[in-house]
């Protein structure tokens, strides 16, 4: 039989949203300049006062990576990988890719995360 398995990331396959987990990551490896750091804690704020919807404020978010390099994004995503996310894995997830996978199904990460941190 051949189909689509769909999976969530973030609160499914792994116990937390990845979007925080990469915040955490970013601030305690100083990722993000004093300006950065401003201009996202402005948009957050407006977010959380309901000002701005969430997709305005991922965009606003983002902005703040204007110029990276990709290998840049996958060095620091690998790291946030193998540092916390890997941890973060249910181990109910594994099994139900691992057995889908079996049964011939495409798995697929469905995410609003960006595919440097679901890929890995």
């Amino acid at each position: 039989m051949s189909y689509v398995a769909f999976f969530d990331l973030d609160e499914t396959l792994i116990a937390e949203n990845s979007g925080k987990v990469f915040w955490e990551y970013c601030l305690k490896h100083k990722v993000y300049s004093p300006v950065d750091m401003g201009f996202i804690a402005l948009a957050l704020v407006k977010f959380l006062t309901g000002l701005d919807e969430t997709e305005e404020f991922i965009r606003n978010w983002a902005r703040c990576f204007k110029g990276w390099q990709v290998d840049r994004m996958q060095l620091i995503t690998g790291e946030l990988f193998d540092e916390r996310i890997r941890y973060l894995i249910r181990p109910h997830a594994e099994q139900e890719i691992r057995r889908h996978r079996e049964m011939g199904a495409r798995t697929v990460i469905l995410s609003a995360s960006t595919r440097f941190v679901c890929e890995p």
